[in-house]
């Protein structure tokens, strides 16, 4: 590093001593025209002491928003390695691409852009070009997330004798042309979206790709296009980006890299701060990375044993793989998937893939909630009225109950929701069924499923009201899609069933309700956030599937090239979208059990098990019940007095 940094251990990397010694040097050089020339000098020479001595990031999370950008030692050789690769190309004509998979957090983008400034502020006639995803993230006057953004927030807290002489703000920062000019040295930055024909025209020193790994660049063959149309504008270019999926350019080329193509990484498990207490798991035991910090790890662990068992049983957390407090952290955010964490702190692509539904989180359901039903038949309903008539019993029947209906038919007390999912009709083995699935809101326990295989619409429609009807008025919802409009239209126009599922959506006044009823699958991520509800529900205990039809059909279903597949169904090269299973119609019914989320959920009862509904037998079961609760509730200080009066 020596060599190559001649002058960095000048500089101290303490974040108070760095400061300080800022500070003095600024002082120092306010009037010295020699001392500027020597630090400006060294600055040209020497890359990392002029990140380290200068530079400055702007940092809006932390307490303190603009901070010294001082380097970790796994940024340091990546970014020698960047600038290495720059006056490679210069020198000797030839090709060569950088690719840098990094983790989220780990500076890469900052990086580049360091490298890039220095280049600018220091070679005559040096041309840059910087490619982001879309307009709006290349430059603003307010969007401090802009690339161009960032370059200026830099140039800014530069020393004055540090910028370009006769460098003006106003006149040299062209906002609509997106570029930063260099009056001294005649340079240029460049930025631009990606778009068709990208750069064709021009001649760069460097260009730079942000995130072109990521879904948006992916979409398309967006990341290809922009690719070929720069291989013979720069002979350089630099990509650094997370992995969105295990597919596209950026995915493939790190893969396999080619030619003189530079591999290079930013991964959290080198990063001094983001690694500090890194431990693995393996047979009950917690080993810390370093030894010297077993008793620590031991301490964290103590501390957060319940949180990283629950951690384990939702998939995020594997034996043999190392993690961290901060990687713990990140794994707890509202929102973050074990695909997501794969993805954006792993740099584990493959992760990001594969089954959308754990197979420990299955393997656990199959063996302590899986049950088989308690009844199965066919229901009869007036055709006019919708009521139930009779449940006749069938080996195969369409329907499954997890209860025992009561001597008249008639279902325990509930709540109950039910979600269903309607097919596009036809006799495939995976793409005609209709189904409808039932909870207790109470207990978050599957008690009901119904499976229609022939196609859905109006006739299904009526079904699953009668059902819903049955189930004391049920809250209903679907997956609104086109092959479910006249099974909707049924429900809303022509039974009126009242309790229905609206999404809410956000207008100009706020939060209202969507005009058209059901669940909408209408993004990438929707099914997948879908899907994430349900295994957090699953995960937490509190969403508990009984059918192993239902668990099968989760295990089905894969991420393949970032998004969510049924896997069966594209084998079999039918629509995705006219596939109704009991994954989704489940899914709706959690979706639609946490929009109407009970008081609390009685985790202990366990509708399987309940005798007959209304008979004797019931009626002591449910004495039983009220005395224990009366008996628990006294001794958290509830007196016989209160209660009663309470149930009055």
């Amino acid at each position: 590093m020596s060599d190559s940094s001649p002058f960095l251990s000048y500089v101290p990397k303490d974040p108070i001593a760095n400061l300080k010694w800022r500070i003095a040097v600024r002082e120092a050089a306010l009037d010295d025209v020699d001392l500027q020339d020597q630090l400006r000098q060294a600055c040209f020479s020497d890359l990392l002491f002029f990140f380290n001595g200068f530079l400055t990031l702007v940092e809006p999370r932390a307490t303190i928003k603009e901070i010294p950008f001082i380097t970790w030692p796994h940024q340091d050789g990546v970014f020698l390695e960047m600038d290495e690769a720059i006056s490679s190309c210069e020198q000797t004509g030839e090709m060569i691409d950088v690719l840098c998979p990094k983790s989220r957090e780990q500076g890469g983008t900052f990086g580049y852009l360091g490298v890039i400034l220095r280049r600018w502020l220091r070679d005559r006639r040096f041309k840059a070009g910087l490619v982001t995803r879309n307009e709006d993230m290349v430059d603003s006057k307010t969007n401090e997330d802009t690339l161009i953004f960032k370059l200026v927030a830099m140039l800014e807290a530069l020393p004055f004798w540090l910028r370009p002489r006769g460098f003006d703000f106003e006149k040299h920062r062209l906002l609509s042309e997106h570029i930063l000019y260099n009056p001294e040295t005649q340079g240029t930055i460049k930025g631009s979206a990606a778009v068709a024909d990208l750069f064709r025209q021009g001649r760069l020193t460097v260009l730079a790709f942000d995130e072109a790994g990521s879904k948006e660049w992916i979409t398309g063959g967006k990341d290809y296009e922009a690719m070929a149309s720069t291989s013979n504008t720069t002979r350089c270019r630099i990509l650094v980006s997370t992995y969105g999926a295990d597919s596209g350019m950026f995915f493939e080329s790190c893969q396999e890299p080619m030619g003189r193509t530079k591999l290079l990484k930013l991964d959290w498990r080198d990063n001094p701060v983001h690694s500090h207490l890194a431990f693995t798991m393996g047979g009950g035991f917690y080993a810390a990375r370093n030894e010297s910090d077993q008793p620590a790890v031991n301490e964290y662990v103590k501390e957060n044993k319940d949180t990283i068992e629950r951690l384990v049983r939702r998939g995020f957390l594997k034996e043999h793989r190392l993690i961290s407090p901060w990687y713990i952290g990140h794994c707890l955010r509202p929102g973050a998937t074990p695909r997501s964490i794969a993805r954006e702190i792993d740099m584990d692509a493959r992760g990001a893939v594969g089954k959308v539904f754990e197979s420990e989180l299955m393997d656990a359901m199959k063996k302590d909630v899986v049950r088989p039903p308690v009844w199965q038949g066919t229901p009869k309903f007036d055709p006019d009225t919708l009521e139930l008539l009779a449940l006749v019993p069938m080996e195969n029947g369409p329907l499954k109950l997890w209860f025992q209906p009561g001597l008249a038919n008639e279902p325990p007390d509930g709540p109950y929701t039910v979600g269903a999912d309607i097919a596009a009709g036809g006799v495939s083995e995976y793409a005609s069924n209709s189904s409808a699935v039932g909870l207790n809101r109470n207990t978050g326990e599957q008690v009901m499923e119904y499976v229609e295989r022939g196609g859905g619409g109006a006739k299904f429609g009526r079904t699953v009201v009668g059902l819903c009807r049955w189930l004391r008025n049920a809250f209903l919802g679907w997956e609104s899609s086109g092959v479910s409009g006249a099974f909707g239209k049924e429900i809303i126009e022509e039974l009126f069933y009242p309790d229905v599922y609206y999404p809410e959506v956000q207008n100009r006044t706020g939060i209202a309700r969507d005009s058209t009823p059901g669940w909408k699958n209408n993004s990438e991520d929707a099914k997948d956030e879908l899907f994430s509800l349900m295994k957090d529900g699953m995960a937490g205990n509190e969403f508990l599937p009984r059918s192993e039809d239902l668990i099968r059909e989760c295990c089905e279903y894969e991420y393949d090239g970032g998004k969510v597949v049924h896997k069966p169904t594209k084998l079999a090269k039918t629509d995705a979208k006219g596939h109704g299973d009991r994954c989704i119609a489940a899914g709706v019914a959690w979706l639609c059990l946490k929009n109407r989320q009970p008081k609390g959920v009685d985790k202990k009862r366990d509708q399987a098990q309940d005798v007959r509904y209304n008979t004797i037998a019931y009626r002591i079961q449910e004495d039983k019940r009220r005395s224990e609760k009366i008996a628990r509730e006294r001794e958290d200080g509830f007196g016989i007095r209160e209660l009663l009066e309470a149930n009055q």
